[in-house]
């Protein structure tokens, strides 16, 4: 949304315009993907990678004559070039040493989800819904992530998740696991026919939040882009910088490693120590 209008002026103008550009062509659901066992299979997949240090917290990084130096706990580690792939406040909270942000931090909405497991046979096909504030409902929406990812659950059962907190109502994310359970059963009762007690039944509470990118969200990003402009060997990069979706960070980290290659490419070459014979 922020998009078509940063392009076209208006939303309703640019999604005119897309509707014009996509005259004649297929027209089709957009597809969801994700792996058979979820995100974690491209975390795991990435931590074969023997040069990734874990659990190595980043204290402080600062300018030194051969480029960045990170400090991370008694480490000191050096690079020409220096890239930060972090959720917005945990970026802002290193890059303030470098120029003040417009903002010490943007806020975040917490999400618990409950997650309930029921047979197949005594669910009725569904696909998911959000709740407007005015139905005055216990959660925010539900999905049924077994009908967008079947791998999320056994062939004869169905995944339902609800969504509970968020900005409209952090405070019930301090309830207790079963009273989170009982109440949005109860809600989600009155829209579906869901026999009692659920299959399975957990509770997720995600530590970090859904970054917000509020009114002003473009003076940070304005920021962000003149600390770049000051130091190009500074690449920014992360969750709810350009977008909260798997697909726009994907976007984005694509786009700052073709920058890094480029940059690569452009730069002359070390003088090579050749051997001389006598």
């Amino acid at each position: 949304v922020r998009n078509l209008e940063k392009e076209h002026g208006s939303v309703l103008r640019g999604l005119l315009r897309q509707r014009k550009a996509a005259a004649g062509k297929a027209v089709g659901l957009p597809a969801m993907q994700n792996f058979p066992n979820g995100m974690e299979e491209l975390t795991t997949s990435l931590a074969r990678n023997k040069d990734i240090r874990f659990q190595c917290q980043v204290d402080a990084i600062a300018r030194d004559e051969d480029g960045w130096a990170v400090q991370a706990g008694a480490q000191r580690l050096q690079g020409r070039r220096l890239v930060i792939a972090l959720p917005v406040n945990a970026a802002l909270a290193l890059l303030t040493s470098l120029a003040q942000p417009p903002v010490p931090e943007i806020p975040v909405a917490r999400i618990a989800n409950v997650v309930m497991g029921f047979a197949r046979a005594d669910i009725p096909k569904a696909f998911g819904c959000l709740a407007p504030e005015q139905e005055k409902r216990f959660c925010l929406g539900a999905m049924f992530s077994s009908a967008m990812f079947p791998d999320r659950a056994p062939a004869p059962m169905v995944l339902l998740e609800a969504l509970v907190g968020g900005r409209r109502h952090p405070e019930r994310l301090k309830l207790a696991d079963d009273e989170l359970i009982r109440l949005a059963y109860k809600d989600l009762k009155t829209l579906l026919p869901l026999p009692e007690p659920p299959n399975f039944v957990q509770v997720l509470r995600p530590s970090n939040g859904i970054p917000q990118m509020e009114m002003g969200h473009v003076n940070l990003l304005a920021w962000r882009d003149g600390l770049q402009e000051r130091h190009p060997d500074l690449y920014i990069s992360g969750f709810g910088w350009d977008g909260i979706g798997m697909n726009e960070m994907i976007k984005h980290g694509s786009r700052v490693a073709r920058a890094i290659a480029d940059n690569l490419r452009d730069e002359p070459a070390p003088a090579a120590v050749r051997p001389v014979y006598f």
